[in-house]
Formats: structure tokens, sequence, C-alpha cells
């Protein structure tokens, strides 16, 4: 059974705020208030910073607060009782192939009833050290592997990373992280990190007081155990008697910057040193247009700086198309290649400063369709294939019917030759990607049909499942350990 150990006490950071101007306003919860910093005017909170462990060969995952309580503006002191010693709660951990974690972090707003608290645009933000640069935009994120990150992330953000947001920071060294006494104490160097929206699904995403909300996330980590800081931080604003959050908040009370960018491409580069391709990024902003500034894209593998996009449509209630064009300036082989996209927002804020909108996107560069390599399988029957599946490593694995002797690999160092036991048998043969043989393999056995497969396709492990028909007796694996017989009942049955 999976051991989770928590120590855990949820810093509850500004459900409350503040508005421009105005004192802090906080709720009576029946716990000692603290109202720092009243000419803090933001609309951005954060309710709570952690490190957390988790240590897969263990089976065991750590929560700590990361901030004293004299560290925070506008909070709720860290409440260590009710309502919120499990407000923040990581379970149902699976431990999966190639080094990921997949887990759910749940989060519970602790103020059941109180409509004026509803927070916006919550998220979740894994802090680590970086290992990629992107120099264009001077923002170093985790990406090569050799630190912990998130798959498929809903985008990024540079705001309450450590190093530009440290403890001697001004003007409110506040906003730095300050380590509890339970803390480990590191020091990420990621300055652009990797975040899941919660409700995303809910109006204007907002995160309804008293609701529990929980995401779920696959996190790629390259040794055990390994540490990642987690911030969860809220957009609000204050409003007087709120009986509807989607309709009584103001618009302000969401996110300044962008909240969701989405990218495509029309046509793909291939590897030829200036060829050019159509992209197209898709803005999402609670404010508008207007309040949009510039849209870029990075990729220094392929090409130097930035590319400024230009608008081009509006798609949505709240989303807008920009069009650009990118060039293989480099020549670049075939390959994947981590690009960034930035928008930048014209509204800033009086303490975070200025604000922009990541997302982190592969951009693939593909052959120019001239011929890398054919090959023939066979023999004097009658030989088809039916179904090719290709795997992590651009290996290709391919599966039909052949009759009488067929040949794989002719003259390669792993020749194969298969030989049906009746009219005709089942084969699946693996292809390196340079289109030489890795191994060929015979299914099927004694029948006056044809026994052949139908299909075929890979999992995340590289093994590959294949179905299809057979009559009669039919042999698989044979003479490896899991070799196994069916015998069909009538004219044809399947097999997988």
């Amino acid at each position: 059974m999976i051991r989770i150990q928590i120590i855990l006490a949820f810093v509850l950071l500004t459900l409350v705020g503040c508005s421009t101007g105005q004192s802090p306003v906080t709720p009576d919860t029946g716990s000692e208030l603290v109202a720092q910093n009243s000419e803090y005017k933001s609309n951005r909170t954060i309710w709570g910073y952690w490190t957390i462990r988790i240590d897969p060969d263990n089976e065991t995952v750590e929560i700590v607060p990361d901030r004293g309580a004299g560290s925070h503006f506008n909070v709720v002191k860290l409440l260590e009782v009710a309502p919120c010693t499990t407000c923040l709660k990581i379970d149902n951990l699976s431990w999966l192939p190639n080094n990921i974690v997949q887990c759910d972090f749940q989060l519970t707003h602790p103020f059941p009833g109180l409509a004026g608290l509803t927070g916006f645009d919550v998220r979740g933000v894994l802090v680590t050290d970086g290992d990629t640069l992107f120099p264009a935009s001077n923002k170093l994120v985790s990406l090569d592997g050799s630190n912990p990150y998130l798959i498929n992330p809903d985008g990024y953000t540079a705001l309450f990373n450590p190093v530009e947001f440290p403890p001697d920071s001004a003007p409110l060294p506040i906003l730095g992280y300050f380590p509890g006494k339970l803390a480990f104490g590191d020091d990420f160097t990621g300055t652009l990190n990797p975040f899941m929206a919660f409700c995303k699904d809910n109006p204007r995403r907002m995160f309804e007081a008293g609701t529990t909300e929980k995401v779920t996330i696959n996190l790629k980590y390259p040794s055990v155990p390994f540490e990642f800081g987690y911030v969860v931080d809220s957009s609000w604003i204050k409003v007087d008697d709120v009986i509807d959050p989607v309709t009584d908040f103001p618009p302000e009370a969401n996110c300044l910057e962008p909240y969701r960018l989405d990218f495509k491409m029309s046509t793909e580069l291939i590897n030829v040193t200036g060829d050019s391709a159509l992209i197209q990024i898709e803005i999402f902003d609670h404010q508008g247009i207007d309040t949009i500034s510039t849209v870029s894209i990075e990729c220094p593998s392929l090409f130097d700086g930035e590319v400024f996009l230009s608008y081009s449509s509006q798609s949505g209630d709240d989303s807008w198309l920009y069009d650009g064009v990118i060039t293989n300036q480099f020549g670049l082989d075939d390959g994947t290649y981590p690009s960034l996209i930035k928008a930048v927002s014209i509204e800033s804020d009086a303490n975070l400063g200025e604000l922009m909108a990541y997302q982190i996107v592969d951009i693939t560069v593909g052959n120019d369709g001239s011929l890398i390599w054919v090959k023939r399988a066979g023999g004097t029957g009658s030989d088809v294939s039916r179904g090719i599946t290709t795997l992590s490593d651009n290996s290709t694995v391919v599966t039909g019917v052949f009759v009488g002797s067929a040949i794989f690999g002719e003259g390669e160092a792993n020749e194969t030759v298969l030989v049906s036991d009746g009219w005709s048998d089942i084969f699946v043969a693996r292809y390196n990607p340079d289109g030489s043989l890795a191994w060929a393999k015979r299914a099927g056995g004694l029948s006056s049909y044809y026994d052949s497969s139908c299909g075929i396709t890979t999992l995340s492990d590289n093994s590959t499942v294949v179905t299809g028909k057979f009559s009669g007796t039919a042999t698989f694996g044979e003479g490896e350990p899991n070799e196994t017989v069916l015998v069909s009942n009538e004219y044809y049955d399947i097999f997988v």
C-alpha cells in the first residue's frame, strides 16, 4: 500500500486580498487574523507555498510549508488547525514507466458560504531548478530531463520564482520565499515554471468558496528522491454584496495577463536551410484584445531572437488569433525543438511588475520528401502487410500475413526466414530507424484456412498489441516462456 506522509500546514494568502488604495479585509474565521501592507495594490495573491519531496523507492510524499507566518501580506494567519490542515492533499499516486509519477493535487477552499471570497484563475505552479535557457526572453526552465518537469502543463509563469522575487526584493520583500522552520531550504533556480490550472471548466475559471477541486499531473523525474516547490496563486478583488460571482465580480478580478495560449502550424518545416512555415497562436484573455501588447515566439535551435506575430481575427468571445512565419535558419535535421511563446499584457502589477503569459511547444522539422529507405520482405506466395505502428525511437513494427516461406532483412545481420505451418500464417517484424531488420516473428498454425493479423498499436513501454483472426490451432510465442496455443471453436476466432 502506498504510504503517504504529510507534514502540512495550509498557508492561505489573501483569499480576501485588497482593493487598490484600501486596507485588506479578512474574514472572521475564529483564528487570529493578520492584516499587513495595506498599500499593496494587486489582484494577484498567493494561497500557499510548499516544498514537496517525493520518494518513489519508498512510495512516500512529504508536503512542507515554506513560508513563516510573519512573511505574508494580507494574510489569514498560518492555519495549523481547522479549517485548513487538509486544504491541500496529494493522493492517487501511480508510479509509471520511464520515471513518471502521476498523482492528484486536491485543493479545498476553506470558507464555505462566503461568495465574496471566490478565487479566479487559481493555479498550482511547480517550481524547480532550470536547465534550458531561452536567451531572448532570458528565462530558465526545466526541460532537458536533468530536473523534474511537468508533462503537458496548462502554461508557464515567471511570477513568484525565487530568483526574480528573492527575500530582499524591493519594494516588498514579502514576495520572496522565507523558509519555514520545517522547510528543506532549497533555492530553486528556474525563472519560468509550469502550472496546472484549477476549475478550467467553470465560468470565468472561478474557484467557488467552500468547494474542492483537483488536477491530475504527470511529472517526469531524473532520480529519486526529488523535490520541487509548489505555489498556489489566485486572482481576486474586493467586491461588496456578492450574490453571483460570475456577474458581480468585474473582469479585473481575473488574472490580468492572458490565461491560455494555443499553438498551431499550418505547414511543417523541412530540414533545408531557409525553409519557412506558417504558425498561428490563439490568445485567451479575460480583459480583451486591447490589453494584449505583443505576441512572439522564440526557438534558439531554429532561429535567432524572437519572431513577432500579427493580429489576424477574433476566434471566440475571449480569444483572438495571431499569425506569423518561422524559418529553419540553421538548416536543422529532423527532430523536435522546444519553442517559447510569450504574450505580453499592457497591464502591469504595481508590485510584481510586467505581466506575461508563456507556453512551451515543440516544433517538428521533417525531411524534404525524398526517399530515406525502402525494404522488401516475403517469398513466392501471396504476402500482405495489414498494419504498422511506430515506437518512441522511430523504429517501426509491421504485421500482416504470409504464405509458405518469407524472408525478412535479406542480406542483413538479422536476416530471418519464416515458414508457415498451414496455408498462411501471421508475421510481426520490427525495423530499426535506418530500415534494418531488428527481428521477425511468426504466429499461427495448421489450418485449411488462413490466419491473419488485422491491426497493431503501440503501448507506452514500446511493446505492441496485435489483433486478428485464426482458424483451427494457432501458436503464439513458439519456444518462448509465454508460448500460448489457441484453438478456435468454429470457422474463425479472434486473437489478441
